[in-house]
C-alpha cells in the first residue's frame, strides 16, 4: 500500500539530486525498459562501500522515486532491503548512547528524580513526569510538543471533528504528532496512542509532562520555544546521568527511554506493526533492527496499545525481508 507522504522541499530536492546521480552512474536513459530495475540493482552495488547512513539516504531517495512512478512492487522489495552489509561507523549520534535501561538504571534514576521533585528542583519537577511520558508511550523526544492527552471521547470529538474516523480504541488516548512523516519515514501525519490499560499515576505524569512541555519555561522562567526548552532540559538529564552514572561508556539520553518502551513491547509479544503503529514507524522493520531488544524489556501490565486504524497504515516489510544478495525483478 502505498501511503501519501507531504515532505518538505528540501527533502524532494536531495532525493531528486541522488536519484539523477544514480541514473547516470547506470548510464540509462529514463525510456529504457529495465531503467528502474537498473537503478536498484546500482543502489544495491553500492552498498559495500558506502556508510549505513549514505545506504539509508540514498534508499529513502530511491523509494520515494519509485512509488512516484508507481513501481510500487520494486519499492516494496527495496524497502524490505536491510542496512547489512553497509560500512558501519560508530558516531556520537547513536553508538554511544544506550538503547535500553537496566531495571536497575530505571529505578535509580527515577530515584534521584522523585528525591529532586520533593526538594522543588526545578528540572526534577520537568524530568520527572517527561521520563515517565517517554518510557509509557514511545514517543520521540521532540514529539512531545504536539502531543494531546484526551481523557475521553467527548474530548476527542469535540475538538478534532477532523480526525472522528481515525482513532477506533479505548480512552484515554493520547494524539502524536509524528515527526518522521516529512521524510517519509512514518505513516501519515499524526498517530493515537491508547492509554486505557495504563496506570493512573502514569496517566498523571503525562498530563504533569505536556503541562511543563506547554509552558517551555527555564529556571529564570522566561518563556522560550520548545527547540530552546528540550535542549536545555536534555542537557539538564546528561548531567544527572552523568552523576548517577559516570563509569558508564555508553550514555543514558532521553531518547534511551523510548527505546526502552519499544523493548518492553517487544517483550509482552506486542506485533511489530502494532509496535510500528505506536511509535511512529512507517513499517514493521525498522523496530526490529534498529531499536531496543525484546531480551531487555519488561513487558509488565499496563503497556500501551495501537490504535488499529493506525496499524492497517503500517507497511508489513518483516516476513518480506531478504538478504544481501537480493535481485529484484520486474513483472
Amino acid at each position: 500500500m502505498n501511503i501519501n507522504r507531504t515532505k518538505a522541499d528540501s527533502t524532494i530536492q536531495d532525493y531528486q539530486s541522488r536519484v539523477a546521480t544514480l541514473t547516470k552512474r547506470c548510464g540509462l536513459e529514463i525510456n529504457d525498459e529495465n531503467y528502474y530495475k537498473k537503478l536498484v540493482e546500482q543502489l544495491l552495488s553500492e552498498k559495500s562501500q558506502i556508510s549505513t547512513s549514505t545506504w539509508r539516504k540514498k534508499k529513502a531517495a530511491l523509494v520515494w522515486y519509485l512509488e512516484k512512478n508507481n513501481i510500487q512492487h520494486l519499492a516494496d522489495s527495496l524497502l524490505a532491503i536491510s542496512s547489512e552489509g553497509a560500512i558501519k561507523k560508530p558516531n556520537k549520534t547513536s553508538a554511544c548512547k544506550k538503547k535500553h535501561l537496566t531495571k536497575k538504571e530505571e529505578d535509580t534514576i527515577r530515584q534521584e528524580l522523585e528525591t529532586l521533585h520533593d526538594v522543588g528542583d526545578f528540572w526534577g519537577l520537568q524530568l520527572l513526569p517527561i521520563t515517565e511520558l517517554i518510557l509509557t508511550t514511545g514517543l520521540r523526544p521532540i514529539e512531545m510538543k504536539a502531543a494531546k492527552l484526551y481523557i475521553n471521547q467527548q474530548e476527542l470529538h469535540s475538538e478534532i471533528q477532523e480526525h472522528l474516523g481515525h482513532y477506533s480504541g479505548s480512552y484515554p488516548v493520547l494524539k502524536i504528532r509524528n515527526a518522521k512523516n516529512t521524510n517519509g519515514r512514518s505513516f501519515g501525519e499524526f498517530r493515537f496512542v491508547d492509554l486505557s490499560e495504563v496506570s493512573q499515576r502514569s496517566i498523571l505524569a503525562i498530563r504533569l509532562a505536556l503541562l511543563h512541555v506547554n509552558k517551555a519555561r527555564t529556571t529564570e522562567n522566561d518563556s522560550v520555544s520548545f527547540e530552546d526548552y528540550y535542549e536545555v532540559l536534555r542537557k539538564a538529564f546528561s548531567r544527572l546521568v552523568n552523576r548517577l552514572f559516570s563509569d558508564k561508556r555508553k550514555k543514558i539520553s532521553l531518547y534511551t527511554y523510548r527505546h526502552q518502551c519499544i523493548a518492553n513491547l517487544k517483550s509482552a509479544k506486542t506485533p511489530l506493526s502494532h509496535i510500528a503503529a505506536i511509535v511512529g514507524h512507517g513499517n514493521d522493520l525498522t523496530a526490529s533492527e534498529h531499536y531496543g531488544k525484546g531480551r531487555f524489556g519488561r513487558g509488565d501490565a499496563g503497556l500501551v496499545k495501537a490504535n488499529t486504524i493506525d496499524v492497517g497504515k503500517v507497511k508489513l516489510l518483516f516476513d518480506k525481508k531478504v538478504n544481501k544478495n537480493f535481485q529484484p525483478t520486474q513483472n
